[in-house]
């Protein structure tokens, strides 16, 4: 049995609240076309709740690094791309609550399958990839995109899994294509120390710390293959080399 169990009738709980009360309020407005609107809401559905989550979870995140950066690339209204490392379910509620990003994720197609969490991630205009399908991950990188255009950030966890040794695996350069082809702004995330207040707790009770290091935009625009290939290296060692350091 795996030490996180026990969350989940209250997991339960959480979801349909969070379904009820936000999914489906953003998913009426976009039907509505009241996009910006729709986005507005989300973004403060998603960082009420995830507050929530973290708050109950009793786990206490530290935000470093460039905020001021991040708070300017927001107010401009410029297309951003987060990339981040992934070692917890928890992870989103983190990026969310403490940043209010309010933004959608690129996903594996399989999260479909599982009730809340696939309504919550079509209102937040997420897009689901297909494993293993070049032609459908193409195609979903290109509605991201899209929907980038419209006023949605993204993150995207280019890993392609959550690791279950806490470690950071190598990123997928594939990844990327999201803020390349959009020409977004990339912003590096770090997590780290999150993995204890969920899958490696052994007790409800007690403290957990755990670390949010925002790294500064880097331009996307106009760039050739090289040095796409060189920005790919770049963010991976600097999310590597500054989860080593927190």
């Amino acid at each position: 049995m795996k030490n996180y169990l026990w969350a989940f009738p209250i997991a339960g709980i959480f979801f349909i609240f969070e379904t009820v009360f936000g999914a489906v309020p953003t998913m009426i407005m976009r039907l509505l076309g009241l996009e910006k609107a729709a986005n507005a809401y989300n973004r403060f559905w998603m960082t009420y709740t995830s507050d929530f989550v973290l708050f109950f979870l009793n786990i206490h995140i530290k935000v470093t690094g460039d905020v001021e950066g991040l708070k300017r690339e927001l107010a401009k209204g410029r297309k951003v791309c987060f990339i981040a490392n992934h070692t917890s379910m928890m992870d989103i509620p983190a990026m969310c609550g403490k940043l209010a990003l309010g933004c959608g994720f690129i996903l594996k197609e399989e999260l479909k399958r599982y009730p809340f969490i696939n309504t919550m991630a079509i209102a937040a205009n997420s897009v689901f990839i297909p494993p293993d399908n070049l032609k459908g991950g193409v195609e979903a990188i290109r509605k991201g995109a899209e929907r980038m255009s419209g006023g949605t950030g993204f993150a995207v966890f280019p890993e392609g899994k959550r690791s279950k040794t806490g470690e950071i695996d190598d990123f997928k350069p594939g990844s990327f294509r999201l803020a390349f082809i959009s020409g977004a702004d990339i912003i590096p995330l770090t997590i780290k120390g999150i993995r204890a207040g969920f899958e490696e707790r052994k007790s409800f009770f007690g403290r957990v710390d755990g670390y949010l290091h925002v790294g500064s935009p880097i331009s996307t625009e106009k760039l050739d293959r090289d040095r796409r290939s060189e920005i790919c290296q770049k963010v991976e060692q600097q999310i590597k080399t500054t989860y080593a350091s927190l």
